[in-house]
This record gives C-alpha cells, sequence and structure tokens, in this order.
C-alpha cells in the first residue's frame, strides 16, 4: 500500500511536466506525494509504466504527486490514504508519448465484397445487366 507522504522532506513529483513539489507551497490547494508501492512488486511495475518514463527504476526517493491519481484511488476516512490497489493515470505527457489514434483498418473480406457490389452497380449502368434467375 501505498502511504501518503507530507511535505516535509522536500519531495518533487517524478512525473513528466509536473512541476509539483514540496517546496512550492500554494495555500490554495493541498498536494500530496506518494511513494512507489515497493512492498508490491506487481503494483510497482504498473506505477512505473504508467508514468511513460523511459529507463525508470524507481526508488525510495521517488514520489508522485496527488495531481496523477483520481479521487476514487483515495479512501477518505481519518486521514486521506491511496487505496491498495490505485494505479496513477492523470498525467500531461509530452506529445511524443501520446498514443496515436489507430485507423480502424476494414474487414478483407466486406472489402471484397464492396469491390463486388460496386462492379455489379457500374454493370447496371452501362447497361450490361446479368440476366435475372428464373
Amino acid at each position: 500500500m501505498a502511504f501518503l507522504y507530507d511535505t516535509v522532506m522536500g519531495y518533487g513529483c517524478v512525473a513528466h511536466n509536473c512541476l509539483n513539489h514540496t517546496e512550492n507551497k500554494d495555500a490554495a490547494r493541498v498536494v500530496h506525494f506518494h511513494q512507489f508501492p515497493f512492498e508490491n512488486a506487481d503494483l510497482t511495475r504498473k506505477w512505473v509504466i504508467a508514468t511513460k518514463i523511459d529507463g525508470l527504476i524507481a526508488k525510495k526517493s521517488h514520489r508522485l504527486c496527488s495531481d496523477h491519481f483520481t479521487r476514487d484511488d483515495y479512501i477518505f476516512s481519518n486521514s486521506t490514504r491511496l487505496k491498495p490497489n490505485a494505479v496513477p493515470s492523470v498525467f500531461s505527457f509530452p506529445p511524443h508519448l501520446l498514443k496515436k489514434p489507430m485507423k480502424k483498418r476494414k474487414n478483407p473480406c466486406e472489402h471484397y465484397h464492396q469491390l463486388q457490389n460496386d462492379n455489379e452497380l457500374q454493370k447496371g449502368k452501362e447497361g450490361n445487366v446479368p440476366p435475372e434467375k428464373k
């Protein structure tokens, strides 16, 4: 489970384009910093993959700030904590890391049938209509 770390020791967020640091004091909002969940190797791997930082080897000094988690990732009780399986999902990635939308390919069979239909329509326009079956 990733625990909440207050702004005592001077942490910065390791996420791309994130300038949140414990030294940035803004009274209007509270930013929490979370250590990578080292007690769960699979979850740590998911956090590393989510950050899209090439070659990142998570260290105890690395933190991700609360800006990269949704409200649903938290347990609200006496204190604010991340849920045991929370994975960061809110990022502002540089353009080269954004997924490019994949073009939907036509089904080859549908494409073939569409070509056949187009050819039959073209023949009909030219007066070469095949005789109807009886």
